[in-house]
């Protein structure tokens, strides 16, 4: 099992990606990005901006479980990043995981919108981000919060030091 597994999780746009490379970068985790995980039938629905059900979302949620149960196998930090949309998800996957930390990466909506749509990869269009944003369940489990405004890292790798120095993680 692994050391450390942190999951970051917050809606589209507000910068999930950048908070985990930090991780990966600054502190020596390993990362996976969780929409690897995801199924072939609901990347294609994705794609065609079609409605996602909780059965797919389920087969989804049991992909990263397989997946972060591999890698902990080889990885001692581990952190993915997600969206995990649903409250559903998110307790599931720490029953499984009891000693995550979830960080909810949190933005400005006109800051993710903006980051969002100068994307070059799973660009969907603003009305996507703005329907997956309202879809949004915000975590009702341990997390901490990390707010990410402002460009650059310097900001990101404070808060995080914050958080993730000592053991165990403290949460809000």
């Amino acid at each position: 099992m692994t050391n450390q597994l942190i999951v970051v999780l917050g809606k589209p746009g507000a910068g999930k990606s950048f908070v985990a490379d930090t991780l990966a970068t600054h502190f020596e985790f390993f990362l996976h990005n969780g929409d690897g995980d995801l199924p072939k039938e609901m990347e294609i629905i994705l794609k065609k901006n079609g409605p996602i059900t909780d059965t797919m979302r389920r087969q989804f949620l049991d992909n990263m479980i397989a997946s972060v149960r591999q890698l902990s196998k080889t990885h001692e930090r581990l952190v993915v990043h997600q969206a995990f949309i649903k409250r559903f998800m998110q307790k599931e996957f720490l029953d499984k995981f009891p000693d995550t930390l979830f960080l909810l990466v949190t933005a400005d909506d006109s800051i993710r919108e903006k980051r969002y749509m100068a994307r070059d990869y799973f660009n969907l269009g603003l009305t996507y981000l703005r329907h997956m944003s309202s879809l949004f369940e915000e975590p009702e489990i341990p997390h901490a919060t990390i707010m990410n405004n402002e460009d650059g890292s310097r900001k990101i790798i404070e808060q995080l030091k914050k958080i993730i120095r000592g053991n165990p993680f403290p949460l809000r």
